[in-house]
């Protein structure tokens, strides 16, 4: 799955919209869970994280 931008974020660091990609690591982890990587989409912000999502 491609990168969308969530729909009202903003990074905690620069006010930026967040964009999250829930296939980022194409594979469920071994509680059946997606992996979901949300970082920043500010030019000049490294902002990353990960979450697991049902």
């Amino acid at each position: 799955m491609a990168w969308e931008i969530i729909g009202g974020s903003e990074c905690p660091n620069c006010g930026a919209p967040l964009r999250e990609n829930w296939m980022a690591n194409g594979q469920l982890n071994a509680a059946h869970r997606f992996k979901v990587v949300i970082e920043c989409t500010g030019a000049n912000c490294d902002y990353r994280t990960r979450e697991d999502r049902d």
